[in-house]
C-alpha cells in the first residue's frame, strides 16, 4: 500500500503535532496508509520523511506568515508558526524536485501560492467585497457555497463537473496567483478556490476541505483517487 504523508499542525495547548482525523480517514478510504509528518526543526528529518512517502498532503491549519509575501500582519492574522512555514515550504520544494505528487488543502494552497511568488488577502471580510462568509469554521462538513470548476483544467477532468458544493473554513484567500499557476475553481464572489500548475506536474491545491465532504459527495473523493493515480503514473 502507498504511504501518504500528512503535514501536521501544531497544537500549542497540548504541545504536540496533530492532524484532523478527516484527512486520516480519507487517505485510508482511498486505499493508502496515512503517515503523520510531525513538526521538527531538522532538514535531515524533513528529507527523510519526504523520501519515504509516495505522495504528500499539505493540510489546513494556522495562517502563513505574511512576511513571506512582503506584508506586515493584519490584526486578524494568526500568530506565525515559522517552523511549520519553513518545514512545509522546504518539503514542497523538495517534493517538486523529486517529482513526488502532492495535494494542498486550505493552508496548504495558501503556502504553495506564497512560496511560489503569489500573495494573500489576510482577512477576506476586511479586504475583499463579498456577501459570502467564508470563515465558517464550526460547520466542518456543511455546504457553504458552490465553486465553478473552470473548463480545460485538470481539476475539471478529475471531478467531471462544472459546479461543486463546498465547505468554507478560511478567513484568508489568494490575492495574486503565483507565476506558473492558474486558477482551477472560483467561488461566486470571485475568490480563487483552487489552483494548479501550468505544466503537467502532479500537484493540486484546493481552498476547501474535500476530506470532510467525500462521504456526502463522491466527486470530492476524486482528488484523493487522483493522488494515488499520480503515484502509479510516475
Amino acid at each position: 500500500m502507498y504511504l501518504i504523508g500528512l503535514s501536521a499542525n501544531w497544537n500549542d495547548d497540548l504541545h504536540r503535532s496533530d492532524v484532523h482525523n478527516d484527512c486520516v480517514t480519507a487517505v485510508i478510504a482511498a486505499g493508502a496508509v496515512p503517515m503523520i509528518m510531525p513538526l521538527v526543526d531538522s532538514v535531515k528529518a524533513w528529507k527523510s520523511m519526504v523520501d519515504k512517502m509516495d505522495a504528500i498532503i499539505f493540510t489546513g491549519g494556522d495562517d502563513v506568515n505574511p512576511k513571506l509575501y512582503g506584508e506586515e500582519p493584519h490584526a486578524k492574522t494568526d500568530p506565525a508558526n515559522n517552523l511549520r512555514d519553513r518545514q512545509e515550504a522546504w518539503m514542497i520544494n523538495y517534493a517538486t524536485q523529486c517529482a513526488k505528487p502532492f495535494l494542498c488543502i486550505c493552508r496548504g494552497l495558501q503556502l504553495l501560492n506564497v512560496i511560489r511568488g503569489g500573495s494573500l488577502y489576510q482577512d477576506i471580510q476586511d479586504q475583499y467585497k463579498t456577501d459570502i462568509n467564508h470563515a465558517q469554521f464550526s460547520r466542518t462538513s456543511d455546504i457553504i457555497h458552490t465553486v465553478s470548476i473552470l473548463e480545460s483544467t485538470n481539476l475539471r477532468h478529475i471531478i467531471g463537473s462544472g459546479t461543486l458544493g463546498v465547505n468554507s473554513r478560511h478567513h484568508q484567500a489568494i490575492k495574486e496567483i503565483a507565476p506558473g499557476f492558474h486558477a482551477a475553481a472560483l467561488s461566486p464572489d470571485g475568490i480563487v478556490e483552487a489552483i494548479e500548475p501550468d505544466d503537467s506536474f502532479p500537484c493540486m491545491a484546493l481552498q476547501w476541505h474535500p476530506e470532510s465532504l467525500y462521504e456526502k459527495d463522491p466527486r470530492q473523493f476524486a482528488v484523493f483517487e487522483w493522488l494515488l493515480d499520480s503515484i502509479q503514473s510516475k
